[in-house]
């Protein structure tokens, strides 16, 4: 990959034949460009004023890696051209050089470790998940304990499989990281032609076509019950299932029975009695249901409480207790102030999994009509995944053990 800074250092030097490489630093505030090159050290040299310099470089020094350069006030500021360096990095890293790639992976997998032990919670929520839907399962062998597996291995006997992973990072570069395999998403406040016409269609055509290539087919696995034994004190527990598995469809008043039992009736058993850290009950549009605990030192305890929603769902619709007040923060949760970029998130997670506006404005409309009594149907879904769903545990041996007869395989970190 390129390194910017020696490429700034060239192209000046190019027309001063001096050394300046570390004279040039990098700028803090995006808005007055990447990189800044102060030209009053050489003022003597060539016998110019800093400003002059400034100028006659910014109007001689002509490359594709650099979108512009403007001088201020005796300073040279570069725009890289990110574009350019996007598909450098995407389609020309030497992705074969060993002696590179064997530390990285070893930082990597520390990181990936220390996360597990931290964040457990989301770990064994993407497992206990990875059964029951395609995005499930794909989150978890990129990003979950299956990804963590085969790093750990390949880290374990870099020698012997180097090879066939840098063959495959080869060919993933070749075959998938082209025109007609990639999503390119821009994140506007209006549709501008002008930008897509000079911008995006230019760089979408700087990629080469994909040769026929079919990829690869997997199959989600069978749901284990899985514990895993971590250096820790505390543990992390997730019992998942997905409603299209149970028989039922997805809808709005899912969203406030996520609310309603995370900040209240889970609050108060897992989190204030029981201790842990956090907790929570998430549903996706993707049908999937999960509770999970977070540093929590009875997860048995957890597990038992999860099991019990539909009766706490029950309860509540035989109290005084209002409901409103849940229906008013889940539609308030669904707009939250958000940045370009998460809302360019948001938006992208939403087209590959084929979510509409007209799709989300059904589901308000669904948690805006909702009564207490329509509760009643989903107490018994929740019953339902109290006796049939999927448990992973993560955390120290005496947990596990203690949870070891629900459990269908138990392995170390």
């Amino acid at each position: 990959m390129t390194d910017i800074k020696k490429v700034i250092s060239a192209l000046i030097e190019k027309e001063i034949n001096i050394d300046v490489y570390d004279l040039i630093k990098e700028i803090e505030d995006p808005s007055k460009g990447d990189y800044t090159f102060p030209c009053f050290s050489l003022a003597k040299d060539l016998h110019k004023s800093p400003m002059e310099i400034a100028n006659s470089l910014a109007e001689s020094i002509k490359d594709e890696r650099i979108e512009k350069i403007e001088s201020v006030n005796g300073y040279l500021n570069f725009f890289i051209n990110k574009e350019y360096l996007i598909k450098e990095v995407l389609t020309e890293t030497d992705l074969t050089n060993k002696d590179y790639i064997q530390p990285l992976l070893l930082q990597i997998y520390d990181d990936f470790r220390n996360d597990i032990i931290g964040n457990g919670h989301r770990y064994a929520m993407r497992k206990a998940m990875s059964s029951y839907s395609k995005e499930a399962f794909f989150n978890e062998v990129v990003d979950g304990l299956d990804a963590y597996d085969y790093l750990a291995d390949l880290v374990k006997n870099f020698d012997e499989k180097s090879d066939g992973f840098i063959a495959k990072l080869v060919d993933l570069q070749k075959h998938q990281l082209t025109r007609n395999r990639l999503i390119l998403s821009m994140t506007t406040s209006q549709v501008d032609e002008a930008l897509i016409n000079t911008l995006i269609k230019p760089f979408i055509a700087d990629y080469p076509d994909s040769m026929n290539y079919s990829g690869a087919t997997y199959e989600t696995e069978k749901p284990v019950n899985l514990g895993v034994v971590i250096p820790n004190g505390v543990s992390y527990a997730a019992l998942a299932n997905n409603l299209y598995r149970l028989g039922h469809n997805y809808h709005g008043i899912w969203i406030v029975i996520s609310t309603l039992l995370s900040y209240n009736y889970l609050w108060n058993e897992v989190r204030v009695k029981g201790g842990a850290y956090g907790t929570g009950f998430s549903s996706g549009a993707l049908g999937t249901l999960a509770y999970y605990s977070y540093r929590d030192p009875d997860v048995a305890s957890a597990i038992q409480t999860y099991e019990h929603s539909g009766d706490f769902i029950r309860a509540f619709m035989e109290s005084d207790e209002d409901l409103d007040q849940y229906i008013i923060s889940s539609v308030a949760k669904l707009e939250p102030l958000r940045t370009p970029r998460t809302y360019g998130d948001v938006a992208d997670g939403n087209y590959l999994r084929h979510i509409t506006y007209d799709y989300e404005c059904a589901r308000r409309d669904e948690m805006m009509k909702m009564k207490k009594e329509d509760l009643a149907s989903f107490a018994e879904i929740l019953d339902q995944l109290g006796k049939d769903h999927t448990l992973c545990i993560i955390g120290h041996k005496e947990e596990l053990d203690r949870c070891a007869e629900q459990l269908d395989d138990i392995r170390t970190l």
